[in-house]
């Protein structure tokens, strides 16, 4: 017969088997169980990027798409901007309106300033009466430093090629060109001043009246023209107004220099 001790270690012995087996199993479980959960989670992790790629490709095509768009757009303000600066260059402006009457003292009806003041041209008119080269280089000298440049200029005086004949001599071309920069629109209200008009080219806008106009025809057509100047109208469309309001056949003695 076995004896105690043989029965105490089969005893043992199966116990130990039967744990063996019993963690054998539950090894297999837990272990078929965690690769179940470590799959399901690749398979989720893997259509979770695959998602999330279709959504960033998406993206990405509307970010080009969106690119493309503003740097068409910006080719098209680039293009608008060019053409309103161009048709604001082409705007004839003024910084004041304000006109500047020169008159020397053997000149009589060219430009009267009472009259000139009762029409609504929208300038504000100055005279400066027997006018020396003194007191117009003065007169401008102020404006441009107080910043008042004076941009309207009209000058009642005999004039021919040699210059204008203000009260202390004449200014010549050169004097004129070096004092009246700044002067955007200048009439020359004086007798023979059409050859002297070509040479002042640093005045945008020069008109000048040939030696036969008549005094008060003269002024009627200056009044005209700086109306229309004091209505903002270029120089060109301020011309060809002041010749339907002034008296007939003043075409033929005024000179456009531009």
């Amino acid at each position: 017969m076995p004896t105690f001790d043989a029965l105490s270690l089969i005893y043992t012995v199966g116990i130990v088997l039967v744990v063996i087996v019993t963690v054998r199993f539950v090894e297999r479980q837990i272990s078929g169980h965690y690769s179940v959960n470590v799959s399901s989670c690749e398979e989720q992790i893997a259509a979770m990027r695959a998602e999330y790629e279709m959504e960033i490709a998406k993206l990405r095509e509307q970010v080009d798409f969106l690119v493309a768009e503003l740097q068409r757009s910006g080719i098209r303000i680039a293009e608008l901007e060019k053409k309103i600066s161009e048709k604001v260059s082409n705007v004839f402006s003024i910084e004041r309106k304000a006109l500047l009457v020169v008159t020397a003292s053997d000149v009589t009806g060219w430009m009267d300033l009472a009259a000139a003041r009762s029409q609504p041209v929208g300038l504000t008119v100055s005279r400066i009466n027997g006018v020396t080269r003194e007191k117009l280089k003065r007169y401008v000298d102020r404006g441009r430093m107080y910043n008042r440049p004076i941009e309207l200029l009209h000058i009642g005086a005999h004039a021919n090629e040699d210059g204008i004949k203000f009260d202390d001599g004449v200014a010549d071309a050169d004097w004129l060109s070096e004092h009246l920069a700044g002067v955007r629109v200048l009439l020359i209200a004086g007798c023979s001043a059409d050859a002297l008009g070509d040479w002042l080219g640093v005045v945008p806008y020069v008109v000048t009246m040939a030696e036969t106009v008549r005094g008060d025809d003269a002024a009627k057509f200056a009044r005209a023209f700086w109306a229309e100047i004091g209505a903002g109208n270029d120089p060109s469309a301020s011309l060809d107004a002041a010749f339907l309001r002034a008296p007939s056949g003043m075409e033929e003695y005024v000179e456009r220099h531009w």
